[in-house]
Order: C-alpha cells, then sequence, then structure tokens
C-alpha cells in the first residue's frame, strides 16, 4: 500500500550509514518531523485541525533539537489560546479547554431586559484558569438546574442583592461580588470571597458570609435623612467559619444613627476598620457600629479600628464609638486551652476581651472601658505574663477609660504587667490588676495612670520609660518603685518600707507621710519635687530624720489653706517653691535667686532669704501662673513678702489650654528692692506697698502668647504700677510692655 511504502522510504533513509553527512542530516531532519508531528497531533490532540496546519508547524523544524523546542511553543501556542463564551437567555452548554476561559452572563440589551445566566445553564471550564463574568442590574441568584464546574474565579455584580452558595461547584478560588443591596454568600474554605456592598440613600446593605477561605467584606452606606436601617448587619461566619484570615470595612454617612453592627466568627485572623463620614453640625452625632469577635479553633489575633470620639459642633464632625465584644472559641471552656493571644483596639467604647490565651493587648484612641479576663479555664494559664502597648490612647484632658484585669479574688489575672508607651502619650483613667505583683514600664512616651486603685498586690514598679510615667493613686507602704530617666510621678502612702529611687529626670513624689524600717526616698538627677501639704512639710522640717530619708529635691510643692511656717532647710534646703493657695504662709531659708511660684489665688505669703540683708545685690524670682488664663479669669495671688531683696523678677505664666491673656493682681512688699522686673503672658495689676527704694520698673517683657488660641489684646495684657519712691534726688525709670500700661 502506499502507506508501507512511505515507511520503507523512511526506514531505508533511517539505514544510511551516519559517514554519509548529506544522508545523515536528512534523516535526522526527518525524525524532528516525525517527533513534532507525533506531539502535535497526538499528544495535544488539537481540535478543528488541518493538513495545513500540520504542514505550517513541520516547516521549520530541521535536523537540530532547537527547531524542535521551537515548533513545539508554537504548538503550545496554539493551545494555550483561551476561548471566549456568551451567555444567552436559552440553557446554554459550553465547555472549556485547557486555556484560560472566560463565560460572560451579561443581560441581554441595554435596557436591561432579563438575565442570561438561567435555568439549565452547565458551565464547564475544563482546565486552565477560568472566569465566570456575571452582571445584572437585577438580584443575581444562581437559577434552578444550572451547574458551574471548574472554573476558578466568579465575578458577579448587581445593581440589587447577590445570593450565591458555591459549596457545590468544583474548582471554585476566588468569588468576588459587587452589590448595591445585600450579599448573602456561602463558599467552601478552599474559596476566597470578596464582598462589596454600597447601600442605596437610607438604607444600610446586610451583609452575611459564610465559610470562604480569606474573606474580604467591604460595606459603606450614606443617609441624607440620618435614617439608617437599624435592622441592618454585616455577619461573617455565623454558621460555618472562614478558614483564613477576615477583614470587614464598614464606612457610613450615617448622619445621627448608629451605624451597621459586625459580627465575625472564626478567621485566623480578623481585622474590622469603621468609619464615620456624617457632617458637622450639633446633634448630628452618629455611633459606630458595635462589634463582636467570636473566635474559632484557628483565631489568633484581633483587630478593631474605629474612628476617635468627638462631640459635633459647626466645625467637628460628632462620633461616639461602639462597643467591642472579643470572646476566644473556648472562653466558656473549663479544661479547653484558648488560642486568641493578641488584640488590638484603635478607639472603642465599653469593651470587653475574653481568653485564656490573650498576652499582648495594643490600644490607642478614646475609650471607654475595657475588661480583659482569661475565660472559664480551671488551672491558671501558664503564661502570666499581659503586655499592655499603648499608643495615644486618651489625651490629657479626656483619659481612656478604666482597663481592669481579670476578676478581683479569681486568681485568673496576669501576675506581670508589661506596660509599654510609643510614640505619642498616653493617657488612663484607672488601671485595676487585682492579681499582679509585678508592673513595668517601658517605652519611648509618657503613660499616665490618672488612678491605680487595683494594685493591691503589687511588690514592685520598674520604670524604663524615657518620657516617664505616673501613678495617681499612692503605693502601697511595701512597693518598690525604681524610676527611669523619665520624667516619673508617684504619690506614696505613709509607713514606706522599700528603698525607692526615682532616677533621672525630673521627677515628682506626693508625700505621705514619715518612712518605716527600710524606707526612703532617693530622687535622683534632675529638678525634682516633694509635694506635700503645710502640715506634713511642717512637721517634716523639724524632724531630725527627714533629710536623710528623703533626698535629692530641688523643688517643694506646698499646698495650704492654714498658716504655716516652713524652714525650707529641713526639706533639702530647696530653693524653689510652689504655692497652692497659700494663706498666711512663711518660708524660710531661700537661697538668693530663689523662685516662688503662685499657682492659685491666695492672701499672703512671706519669703525670707538667708542672710539677704547682708549681701547687696540679692535676686528672688516671682512666678504668677494662671491655668484659668482668659480674660474674665482673673485671679488675685495676694501679698508677697521679700525681705532684703534688691532685684525681683516677676513672670507672668499663662498656663490654662487656650484662650486669651488676662490681667492678674497681686501686692509686693519688698522694701529693699531697688528693681522691679515683669516678663510673660497676661498683664498684671501689682499693688506697691511701701517699696521706696525701687528706681527701675521695667515691664517691657510682657508679650502676647503665640500659642494662644485667642487673640491677646492691648487691654489684657496691660500692666498697672505705681512708683513710692519720694526721693528728690532719685532717677526713677518705668517701662511698658506690650498691653495698655
Amino acid at each position: 500500500t502506499r502507506s508501507n511504502v512511505v515507511v520503507d522510504a523512511i526506514n531505508a533513509v533511517k539505514a544510511v550509514p551516519s559517514t554519509n553527512t548529506a544522508w545523515a542530516n536528512a534523516a535526522a531532519a526527518l525524525a524532528n518531523k516525525v517527533t513534532v508531528a507525533t506531539y502535535y497531533s497526538v499528544e495535544k490532540q488539537l481540535s478543528g485541525t488541518t493538513l495545513a496546519g500540520l504542514q505550517n508547524v513541520v516547516a521549520t523544524v530541521t535536523s537540530t533539537a532547537a527547531s524542535v523546542t521551537a515548533s513545539k511553543a508554537v504548538v503550545d501556542g496554539q493551545f494555550n489560546v483561551g476561548q471566549t463564551f456568551t451567555l444567552t437567555t436559552g440553557a446554554d452548554t459550553f465547555n472549556g479547554g485547557a486555556a484560560v476561559d472566560t463565560f460572560n452572563a451579561v443581560e441581554i440589551n441595554s435596557t436591561a431586559t432579563g438575565p442570561t445566566w438561567t435555568v439549565g445553564d452547565a458551565i464547564n471550564g475544563g482546565a486552565g484558569n477560568d472566569t465566570l463574568n456575571i452582571t445584572q442590574t437585577t438580584a443575581i441568584v444562581q437559577p434552578l438546574s444550572s451547574t458551574v464546574i471548574n472554573v476558578e474565579t466568579v465575578k458577579a455584580i448587581s445593581g440589587g442583592a447577590v445570593t450565591l452558595d458555591t459549596t457545590t461547584w468544583t474548582g471554585l478560588t476566588s468569588l468576588n461580588t459587587t452589590s448595591a443591596a445585600a450579599a448573602t454568600l456561602t463558599a467552601s474554605a478552599t474559596t476566597d470571597v470578596s464582598a462589596t456592598v454600597s447601600s442605596v440613600v437610607g438604607t444600610d446593605g446586610a451583609i452575611t458570609v459564610n465559610g470562604g477561605n480569606n474573606v474580604t467584606v467591604a460595606a459603606s452606606a450614606t443617609a441624607t435623612s440620618g435614617a439608617v436601617d437599624a435592622a441592618a448587619e454585616i455577619s461573617v461566619g455565623a454558621t460555618t467559619a472562614a478558614a483564613g484570615a477576615v477583614v470587614v470595612t464598614n464606612t457610613s454617612s450615617a448622619g445621627s444613627a448608629q451605624q451597621a453592627d459586625v459580627a465575625v466568627t472564626g478567621g485566623t485572623t480578623v481585622t474590622v476598620t469603621e468609619s464615620l463620614t456624617n457632617a458637622v453640625g450639633v446633634g448630628l452625632d452618629s455611633t459606630q457600629g458595635n462589634v463582636t469577635v467570636t473566635g474559632g479553633t484557628a483565631t489568633t489575633a484581633v483587630t478593631v479600628n474605629q474612628d476617635k470620639a468627638a462631640t459635633g459642633s459647626a466645625t467637628v464632625v460628632g462620633k461616639v464609638t461602639g462597643t467591642v465584644t472579643i470572646a476566644d472559641k473556648n472562653a466558656a471552656s473549663a479544661s479547653t486551652a484558648g488560642v486568641i493571644s493578641t488584640v488590638s483596639l484603635s478607639s472603642y467604647g465599653n469593651s470587653t476581651i475574653d481568653s485564656s490565651a490573650i498576652g499582648t493587648v495594643n490600644l490607642a484612641g478614646t475609650a471607654g472601658t475595657l475588661s480583659i479576663s482569661r475565660g472559664a479555664l480551671t488551672a491558671v494559664p501558664t503564661a502570666n505574663t499581659l503586655a499592655l502597648n499603648l499608643t495615644g490612647l486618651g489625651t490629657s484632658t479626656t483619659a481612656a477609660g478604666t482597663i481592669t484585669d481579670g476578676e478581683a479574688g479569681a486568681d485568673d489575672g496576669f501576675t506581670t504587667i508589661n506596660i509599654t508607651g510609643s510614640t505619642t502619650a498616653s493617657y488612663v483613667a484607672d488601671l485595676v490588676v487585682a492579681d499582679a505583683t509585678t508592673i513595668n514600664v517601658a517605652g519611648d512616651a509618657k503613660v499616665t495612670l490618672n488612678a491605680n486603685t487595683g494594685f493591691g498586690a503589687v511588690t514592685a514598679i520598674t520604670v524604663t520609660n524615657t518620657a516617664g510615667s505616673s501613678f495617681g493613686t499612692a503605693l502601697a507602704a511595701g512597693v518598690l518603685f525604681t524610676g527611669g530617666a523619665g520624667a516619673d510621678s508617684v504619690s506614696l502612702a505613709t509607713g514606706l518600707t522599700k528603698a525607692i529611687t526615682m532616677g533621672a529626670g525630673d521627677d515628682s513624689v506626693t508625700y505621705g507621710g514619715p518612712v518605716g524600717v527600710g524606707g526612703s526616698v532617693a530622687a535622683g538627677d534632675g529638678s525634682d519635687t516633694i509635694k506635700m501639704t503645710g502640715a506634713q512639710a511642717d512637721a517634716a522640717d523639724a524632724s531630725s530624720t527627714f533629710n536623710t530619708k528623703y533626698t535629692g529635691f530641688e523643688v517643694l510643692d506646698v499646698t495650704t489653706g492654714a498658716t504655716e511656717t516652713i524652714n525650707l532647710a529641713g526639706i533639702n534646703g530647696v530653693s524653689k517653691v510652689v504655692t497652692r493657695g497659700a494663706t498666711g504662709l512663711t518660708l524660710d531659708g531661700f537661697a538668693t535667686g530663689g523662685t516662688l511660684t503662685l499657682d492659685a489665688a491666695g492672701t499672703s505669703v512671706i519669703a525670707n532669704v538667708t542672710n539677704a540683708v547682708l549681701t547687696a545685690g540679692d535676686t528672688f524670682n516671682v512666678v504668677l501662673s494662671n491655668a484659668t488664663s482668659g480674660p474674665t479669669a482673673s485671679v488675685g495671688f495676694g501679698s508677697v513678702t521679700l525681705a532684703g531683696i534688691e532685684t525681683v523678677n516677676i513672670s507672668t505664666v499663662d498656663a490654662g489650654a487656650a484662650g486669651a491673656a488676662t490681667v492678674d493682681t497681686a501686692t509686693l512688699v519688698a522694701t529693699a528692692a531697688t528693681k522691679v522686673v515683669v516678663t510673660g503672658h497676661n498683664g498684671l495689676t501689682l499693688t506697691n506697698t511701701g517699696n521706696t527704694a525701687i528706681t527701675t520698673f521695667d515691664a517691657s517683657g510682657v508679650v502676647g502668647n503665640s500659642t494662644a488660641t485667642a487673640v491677646d489684646t492691648a487691654a489684657n495684657l496691660g500692666v498697672t504700677f505705681t512708683s513710692a519712691n519720694v526721693t528728690t534726688t532719685a532717677t526713677v525709670t518705668m517701662t511698658g510692655g506690650a498691653g495698655n500700661d
């Protein structure tokens, strides 16, 4: 037969000795062409091919191996061209090939009168990474008796809602939906799910996702009337938890309404971010959605971010933080340990964390109360250290709420609390850690505990924070405090039995009373302050042991409402004193150049400089600090009496948070004074009582405060002074400042 002749010819060529170069090259070329032809026709079985197609492929094959490789690549290129299938309104059956195929189900015309993904459609993507696109103005629901297999990616876009259950589909790895009203999605653990829902005006989209691998939900809503659907919610994993990470973004312009709540169950990690974009205006405060996270068997970390709380005004968008409730899957179990080990909250309402595995809590922003519990586990968890990381939590004017670790007496709290302040100072209303014995404070941003009422079991506090720390409630007598390089502040109990070291920095210690056996306080480097009542200071300066137990202090901060006489030599020989509402206070033992600060209204202070009458040229500094600044917030500081002082420097301090300057009042009794210099950012009416030796009065240093939010006017910076010098040969020089003097 003809085929036998062809075979005989080929075999004859192959039999020619390789020593014949011409015949050898021809034999190799023929063998290579047969190899490529077999690859084309047998291995790839290219459907719809022609003899011409085969001839084109083998035409470039030579005796070289490289030509075989190149021709096979051409064959592969023909096979890897994917197909595009367009669904119709009828029942379609489409089978993809080995390439990347696309199946498009779009509405039949521009008026969108009907879907094309309809009853009976059978889609088989075959091999390759295939995509099904579904686009409808109406709701998307899988049609009856339709099937989808071997399609890896689905993109569904609807002007209404999307409802899909893809758990019976095979090969799907990515389900992506975009809808205008709602989404109800169920997927297998191997399918990543992405749901984007943008609500129509006045309502909020209900989103429910069950199953899936990595799940991403993006919800947004607008409400011009301020009325958002109160029943709406975002739910992930309620019946079947996600196998991978869960990310939920909830954005609303909610007017004065409640943002949709978020509930997540399961996931390896969970991140929820909420944001409000409602308009400014009084009464338009909107509450962010409450967030509930219930861990799954693999949930290790939960992060919830909300906008900072703020009261609405003509320039500020009003926002209220929602509550956050985080519970480990095993929180209620007495025998099974939890798995959620890390929780991060940025701005939150009154919230709770419950997991026996919790070891790290990161907090920032504005906050309500926070309770950290360790589940119902009968055995105390072996990990007994909590890392409490704070970044700009609360503000100096509005501290974050109470942070409570465990239940008092339940032995489920941490024994060691490691607090780290980072980047921005943090302020906490109260820290209650009933079972903690050790507190460590580290970081580079100051940590202030306005109160620390739950320190009953604490025996040691160590601070390495470079910006300092502050503990508002008095530490027990048996607590060993070790300060760091920052400005630390503590309050001590009477009967102290530990050797306290404050470290470097400008530290502050509130005196509790005489120390007990083993007790002492070393202030260390810096300008350190000891705070006492007048009665405490009066008793301390008479003590023969005070200066041996309290050392290194440079400033006395004294609060007194009654007549007291304090000898500063008995208070570490300090030469800087701050008084708060002094009434009949006498301070002996100042050194020349000493400083007296009055920071509240009072009646009289007598400051005596040791040996001042024997040395000409003594100076003394008086600071008048008004923390309630404003044009109508004038403070009457009372009289300051200085004996033997030739130069008196008076500084007016505008210490209020904001507002314009004010004109304060004071009386100076300094009969030896020849020069008075006034500087600062407030005006001053200074009564000059019996100071007949003054020849120089200089108020040129009174200027406006560039940091004030209101403009400092000339009237509020005015200085008033009347010379009492009656010596006819004296030259009296008086210089005004920036105000109406």
